[in-house]
């Protein structure tokens, strides 16, 4: 006797999910994909970039403090571009002394960013960035309040403790 799916009694149905082939072509940058805490490969990525753009035959090129600013950094680890950078956990990367700003808006995964990053020496920020440039939200406005507050708390700062004006990685999430 058969029932209303068409199938009788005693047979299963059977469902077959066909294997969609990925469209990312595997060439070019993608192909040093690879997570550590990053979403879609950009560890690997921004590990392989780094290590070619900070090159250089001599090797104080290598050891100089590079500077990242993360926009939406969350708690810094979930799905961080910049988790590896900032810890140290990049084969190449990790040559270099990365330290970082992050800033992320969410009161709670701010207070788990700043656990894990303070004690690094990296600054966190818990505020809200505006895309506009004249506002006093934007990032470069907020950035430039924060070097005077690190100028004031402490004018003996070094050039390498100051907040550069230029950065070698942001990442806006």
């Amino acid at each position: 006797m058969s029932n209303r799916t068409g199938l009788v009694d005693d047979q299963q149905a059977v469902i077959r999910r066909r294997q969609v082939p990925s469209r990312r072509r595997r060439n070019g940058l993608l192909r040093f994909a690879n997570n550590l805490t990053s979403q879609n490969g950009e560890d690997g990525i921004l590990d392989y970039l780094f290590s070619n753009v900070f090159r250089s035959d001599d090797n104080s090129n290598q050891h100089k403090t590079r500077w990242c600013v993360d926009v939406g950094a969350w708690d810094g680890v979930h799905w961080s571009n910049t988790h590896s950078l900032l810890t140290q956990k990049t084969t190449t990367t990790g040559q270099a002394n990365w330290r970082g700003i992050l800033v992320e808006a969410n009161d709670e995964k701010f207070q788990q960013l700043q656990a894990l990053h303070q004690p690094l020496g990296n600054i966190c920020l818990p505020v809200t960035v505006s895309a506009q440039r004249q506002s006093p939200s934007s990032l470069a406005f907020i950035l430039k309040q924060q070097q005077q507050k690190m100028q004031q708390n402490d004018p003996e700062s070094t050039s390498n403790e100051a907040i550069p004006n230029g950065f070698d990685f942001l990442c806006i999430d």
